[in-house]
């Protein structure tokens, strides 16, 4: 399921009500009709074309030592913030189609729009830095932001017409990318976060980026031991 945002006005009632009325218009879910609407199908595809065709063109690879040891914060702020995610989101994200069910403004979402995306730049740009170079991880970077910015666009279409003057007023405060340090007020009725359901539901990606890191550095060290 795409990222869902929510949003909470400085005036409650007003908010609530505007919402509930935008919603009755607007449909609960969007198929995909134009290429960004593409993006958004095919959006699980992004991070392992991109990431391959970053691999491929680093051919020979060759580790380095502190290439890989500078990336494993890079990784572990990635799998932070899609567990974080996941404590407040924790349906099923492979949908073909965007659903607006409910806006979410809680946790991560208070801070940054996109947290599941943030997560999967963090751990994709994390390990292409730590099987190639800084130049791989930046030809990453600016792949993934293009290509999300695309599936974002989709998304954000759906929820302005669903929630109205409440997500475009959540927009203005809240950045697409880069989390903020204060976090914009909650929704009072935000649930707790489900932290051992969210760590299930993301044990295998944890463990993909975590061993994906360590195979990087054993690879370095194998190559030191090598050109040493």
């Amino acid at each position: 399921m795409g990222e869902r945002i929510s949003e909470r006005t400085d005036s409650t009632t007003t908010a609530r009500a505007a919402a509930t009325a935008n919603a009755a218009a607007a449909p609960q879910s969007t198929a995909p009709r134009g290429f960004k609407d593409l993006l958004f199908v095919w959006r699980g595809w992004g991070v392992i074309v991109f990431g391959v065709a970053v691999l491929a063109w680093k051919l020979p690879m060759a580790p380095r030592i502190n290439f890989a040891l500078a990336a494993l914060p890079v990784v572990l702020f990635g799998v932070f913030f899609r567990v974080w995610a996941r404590c407040y989101f924790t349906r099923g994200s492979d949908t073909r189609r965007i659903q607006t069910h409910r806006l979410i403004v809680f946790g991560p979402y208070c801070r940054v729009r996109n947290p599941l995306y943030v997560g999967n730049i963090g751990v994709a740009v994390g390990l292409a830095l730590a099987f190639t170079d800084a130049w791989g991880a930046l030809a990453l970077l600016v792949a993934l932001l293009l290509f999300y910015s695309g599936v974002i666009r989709s998304e954000e279409a759906v929820l302005e017409r669903t929630w109205g003057d409440s997500y475009r007023d959540f927009k203005k405060r809240v950045p697409r990318w880069i989390p903020r340090l204060f976090a914009v007020a909650a929704d009072a009725d935000a649930p707790e976060p489900q932290v051992s359901l969210a760590l299930r539901k993301e044990a295998q990606r944890i463990a993909g980026a975590v061993g994906g890191w360590a195979a990087a550095l054993a690879l370095a060290w194998m190559q030191r031991g090598i050109d040493g």
